[in-house]
C-alpha cells in the first residue's frame, strides 16, 4: 500500500466550481433589523422561516405584483432565517426581529 501523490497543476488548467452545488442566491429584506414585518421584491413560491435553533416559525404572507410583506406571528427579539423559493432558485436572508 502507498501513499497518496499529488502533484501540482502549473500553467492554464480547467477550473471548475463544485459540481451539484448552486451558487448562493441572497434575499434582500427590508427594513432589517425590523419589528416583525419585513418586504422583499419579487414573489415566492414557498417561504419558510426558522428560528437559530432550527425550529419552524409561523408566517404570514401577502403577496403584491412587485413585492412580497412577510408577517413574522408572535416573533420575539432575535435572529431569525428566511428562506424562500423565487423563480426557480433557493434565497436565503437572516434577519433581525428587536
Amino acid at each position: 500500500i502507498g501513499s497518496l501523490m499529488l502533484r501540482p497543476v502549473i500553467g492554464e488548467g480547467v477550473v471548475d466550481g463544485p459540481v451539484g452545488l448552486e451558487d448562493e442566491v441572497t434575499l434582500n429584506l427590508y427594513p432589517n433589523p425590523g419589528n416583525g414585518t419585513f418586504y422583499f421584491d419579487g414573489v415566492a413560491e414557498m417561504i419558510s422561516v426558522y428560528d437559530m435553533t432550527g425550529r419552524s416559525i409561523p408566517v404570514m404572507t401577502e403577496t403584491t405584483t412587485k413585492e412580497t410583506k412577510l408577517m413574522f406571528s408572535n416573533s420575539s427579539t432575535g435572529i431569525y432565517i428566511v428562506k424562500a423559493h423565487v423563480n426557480g432558485h433557493i434565497k436565503t436572508a437572516k434577519v433581525l426581529v428587536k
